[in-house]
């Protein structure tokens, strides 16, 4: 809140921003060590934070000023080829925000648009700048790590713990996404978070049971929200695990465990299933997609915000027109007839000078702004598909894979496998499994050279720490299954489970290396046995 207060005072940005970043920090730091009680861990969670703040202020600041460096990976505008969404959620949150703040609605929000939502309110509420969203993502990051710390303490100590967290703070690609506008952060900041809440369960009392299985039932609402498939291994796995307690609690006769345990399948489940029933059209999924940009696009005009106006023409256009060169010249001559039609509009003179009139007044049809020739192919029409249709497919290994192999990656690889039934998939699964991990390798042969080409000596680097991650894991594994046995093999299970699905339907190398943290963080968790290794050898060689 008081945050919230601070953005809103008449300071310059550059005030506001930093005194922004210097509260979280403190927050971050103070709740830390109060959380966490170690000096080690609470100098983790801010170090790495620290690191994640210089990195997105030079990444930003570089493509901001297209400075002479990396030229090839900038886009412009703050942002870079390795994160091209990053450009689309702030230009589509500015416009937002706008609309909101005029009471028009939201515009359409292409793809799952509950992120670009979060990214819109805080736009709305602290100014449209990248920074406010990044810092906020890397605070979570850190809190990431806290609860990183805390469970790897609970299963391997306040040594194995530190270890976990440092695994958590600086693994590479994560500090890398971490400082774009990207849902990975929050991403595994949930996945965390569910596993904490379902550790403090296990042993927890009937109240304080009742209040952890809501955190892991808010956790898994919003994980659906934003990556329904992580959802789903997540689902799989603790369904799994519950199954096996109900049935050996009722072997046993302890009724009461099983009864905890189902209520939790239950409380999850309906979960789930609120997820479904969240309206697309109060998130940005009008039904009239056209008709909200174009609506934003003449107030816009109207203030003489003639690039945001510009903008919401181009998503306008992008329901007629599939090429990016159609698109860009359908949206320029859309707006230049729409300033004609406003009275040379763009300076904000059109809004003002007659009141009483809504922009709406001077409207020019649809089929006068994009017309059908042009010589511009027609973009296919859309089918519309809702929450419920989206996790029916993901069981269609075959359809996913073929949808993104269409997607057109450069760093696509087996692009020639067909998985047609049951067989096929099982015979490929170690491949898919092996790729899911460890892909990209120095001997990867890819269909061809993409943007990004220049970060595959990273990946290939990066696969080479998740080979040595499963080493020690399988080292340490069987012991962390005999201290915490239902969160260890909660882990390994969805680890597993969402490995499998990955690298069955997911050919693209790029989206592989970002999509694979959501298994590969939660498996640092298990990683912490050397540090009890080592403790142990010292005492015994003190002894």
């Amino acid at each position: 809140m008081a945050l919230v207060v601070l953005a809103a005072l008449p300071l310059p940005r550059g005030v506001s921003l930093a005194l922004f970043w210097l509260g979280g920090m403190t927050a971050l730091g103070a709740g830390s060590f109060l959380a966490a009680g170690d000096r080690v861990a609470t100098a983790v969670v801010v170090a790495s934070a620290l690191l994640r703040s210089a990195l997105a202020v030079a990444l930003y600041e570089v493509s901001a000023r297209a400075l002479p460096l990396f030229g090839p990976l900038q886009i412009g505008g703050g942002f870079w080829v390795f994160s091209p969404d990053s450009a689309y959620f702030h230009e589509y949150a500015r416009g937002a925000a706008v609309a909101l703040r005029a009471g028009l609605g939201l515009p359409f929000v292409s793809g799952s648009p509950d992120y670009p939502l979060l990214v819109t309110l805080a736009y709305r509420c602290f100014g449209p700048h990248p920074y406010y969203v990044i810092f906020s993502q890397i605070w979570t990051a850190g809190a990431s790590v806290l609860l990183a710390f805390l469970l790897g303490r609970a299963l391997w100590g306040a040594g194995g713990g530190r270890l976990v967290a440092v695994l958590v703070a600086f693994w590479p690609s994560l500090v890398l996404w971490s400082t774009q506008l990207l849902k990975d952060a929050p991403m595994i900041f949930l996945i965390i978070a569910f596993l904490f809440g379902f550790h403090r369960f296990q042993g927890a009392r009937r109240a304080a049971a009742l209040g952890w299985g809501a955190e892991q039932a808010l956790a898994l609402f919003l994980i659906f929200r934003l990556r329904f498939y992580v959802g789903v291994a997540l689902v799989l796995a603790i369904g799994l695990a519950a199954a096996v307690k109900v049935l050996v609690g009722l072997a046993r006769g302890a009724r009461s465990e099983a009864a905890r345990s189902a209520s939790l399948v239950v409380g999850l489940a309906a979960a789930v299933l609120l997820s479904g029933l969240v309206n697309p059209e109060w998130l940005g999924k009008p039904r009239d997609r056209e008709e909200s940009h174009l609506r934003l696009a003449r107030y816009m005009l109207s203030i003489g915000d003639v690039d945001g106006a510009y903008w919401q023409l181009r998503g306008a256009a992008s329901v007629h027109y599939e090429s990016n060169e159609a698109i860009n010249a359908a949206a320029r001559r859309a707006l230049e007839q729409l300033r004609r039609q406003m009275g040379g509009g763009g300076d904000g003179s059109a809004a003002s000078a007659a009141p009483g009139h809504s922009v709406d007044e001077t409207r020019p049809a649809t089929s006068t702004l994009f017309p059908a020739a042009d010589g511009a192919r027609p973009a296919r029409p859309e089918t519309s598909s809702t929450f419920w249709d989206a996790l029916g497919s993901i069981f269609s290994i075959r359809k996913q894979r073929s949808a993104l192999l269409e997607y057109g990656g450069a760093s696509n690889i087996d692009a020639d496998v067909e998985l047609r039934d049951t067989l096929s998939v099982v015979r490929y699964l170690p491949t898919a499994l092996f790729n899911a991990a460890l892909t990209p390798t120095p001997f990867t042969r890819f269909s061809g050279a993409g943007a990004t080409g220049a970060l595959r000596a990273l990946s290939t680097a990066e696969a080479g720490l998740i080979a040595a991650l499963l080493v020690v894991v399988a080292w340490g594994g069987p012991r962390a299954v005999r201290r915490e046995p239902a969160l260890a093999a909660c882990i390994l299970a969805y680890s597993l489970v969402l490995a499998s699905a990955l690298g069955l339907t997911v050919p693209t190398v790029g989206l592989l290396v970002r999509f694979r943290l959501a298994f590969v963080l939660p498996l640092c968790l298990l990683a912490g046995h050397p540090a009890t290794w080592w403790e142990s050898t010292r005492f015994r060689s003190r002894a």
